[in-house]
């Protein structure tokens, strides 16, 4: 069938509200076995990494699957978005800059940023059997 993949956090997918110093889990469940990105996108706007292909094999389809980092909740605060990308084929690397602990996405242009944050490029011929997927959690975040 069809990857499909679900994403929650440890306050659960909706209406969600983390404060300031607050920690996230990240949980993943997947009907195939897949390679799993974890996007976020910042109150201001900026797209970072938050964790890059985390596999999951045979063994772990439908299943809980916990990312194997927590995530602290700081500046900027507001409206923010998790997202998860699901992948049958292995992810190309992305090209990112560390600054206070967040991996930023390098991309000139917002098409380079999309086409980046959704994991796309050229279709390899004759491979029609690979699938992607993405699920998103929207995020309030706030200093207290």
């Amino acid at each position: 069938g069809q990857l499909q993949v679900e994403v929650w956090t440890n306050k659960g997918n909706e209406n969600l509200l983390f404060t300031k110093g607050e920690t996230m889990k990240v949980y993943v469940r997947v009907n195939r076995e897949a390679h799993i990105r974890l996007l976020y996108i910042l109150a201001d706007g900026q797209r970072t990494l938050l964790y890059d292909d985390l596999y999951i094999d045979q063994s772990k389809v439908n299943h809980v699957v916990e990312a194997p980092e927590e995530f602290e909740c700081s500046a900027p605060f507001g409206a923010e978005m998790l997202v998860v990308v699901a992948s049958t084929e292995k992810f190309e690397p992305l090209e990112t800059v560390e600054q206070d602990g967040y991996l930023f996405l390098k991309a000139a242009t917002a098409e380079d940023a999309a086409s980046m944050f959704r994991g796309m490029k050229r279709k390899k011929p004759k491979v029609s059997d690979i699938q992607q997927t993405e699920a998103k959690v929207v995020i309030t975040t706030m200093e207290e």
